[in-house]
């Protein structure tokens, strides 16, 4: 999230609050830039961690207003129902 400081906050805040209603394992929210630079790089760690697991692993990013990531979400995971895959969602903001 970029923007105002004080807006950052605000919204990073309600982000995860939303998230975690929405049954989201955990949340972490970056405190200092050292902080997020050790998230960013958590995040490009999955990758070859869940190709490890399943060398047929696709990374997407999916770029959405806010208020659409839950419908976003329900709807990757009716197209697996479909296809009968298995997926992994995880996000960031």
């Amino acid at each position: 999230q970029d923007g105002h400081p004080e807006a950052v906050a605000r919204d990073m805040q309600r982000i995860a609050k939303v998230c975690q209603q929405h049954g989201a394992k955990e949340v972490n929210i970056a405190h200092s830039e050292e902080e997020a630079n050790a998230l960013l790089t958590a995040r490009r760690s999955a990758l070859s961690a869940l190709a490890r697991l399943s060398p047929t692993t696709i990374l997407e990013d999916a770029t959405v207003p806010r208020s659409e990531i839950a419908s976003m979400v329900r709807a990757i995971e009716d197209i697996a129902r479909e296809y009968d895959v298995k997926i992994c969602t995880f996000g960031h903001a």
